[in-house]
């Protein structure tokens, strides 16, 4: 590395400890104005951190689709970083009857030797294909995973478009596993 590279490599590091670093003394001062009940000093700082959030927001979305293209895979380690990249399909318009229809003819058969089972054996069957596969929660949003792992194809069921490339990175504790 040449010696511009490493003033820039510190310089990058530097700037992004000084960031958590701010966070930190912002988390500090908010304290201390609730202590104080200062009305005016806690909504500078709650429109201080909406305008941070927004600016890190749009920064982390203009590169995170520059460093999935760096990745040589879905998951990478660097140094103590974890990258994962995410994304790629935005399902819509889920044909959410006709995939249920699909499960309760498919939860009739033995997966792995396609002979029919019992009406006890395929209910239950149908009750854990339908635990793994329908959150029972507001949102209602078809687990894509695990309708993968019981034999269909998410895409089949739905209006797919792309969605943008996310990378997750995550700072690993010293002696953990990878």
């Amino acid at each position: 590395m040449t010696a511009p590279a490493d003033t820039r490599h510190w310089q990058v590091t530097s700037a992004a400890e000084e960031l958590v670093s701010a966070a930190v003394t912002i988390g500090d001062q908010a304290e201390w104005m609730l202590g104080e009940k200062d009305l005016r000093h806690l909504a500078v700082i709650k429109a201080a951190i909406a305008e941070a959030k927004e600016v890190l927001t749009a920064i982390e979305k203009d590169i995170d689709p520059d460093l999935a293209a760096l990745m040589d895979d879905q998951v990478v380690e660097v140094d103590e970083f974890r990258l994962e990249r995410r994304g790629g399909g935005k399902r819509t318009s889920w044909k959410s009857l006709s995939l249920w229809q699909d499960m309760c003819l498919r939860s009739r058969f033995d997966p792995e030797t396609g002979e029919e089972l019992d009406p006890a054996s395929a209910r239950e069957q149908l009750i854990e294909m339908a635990t793994a596969c329908v959150p029972f929660t507001a949102s209602l949003g078809w687990r894509t995973t695990a309708l993968g792992y019981h034999g269909f194809n998410p895409d089949e069921y739905c209006e797919t478009a792309p969605a943008p490339v996310r990378v997750e990175v995550v700072r690993m504790a010293e002696g953990v596993q990878r």
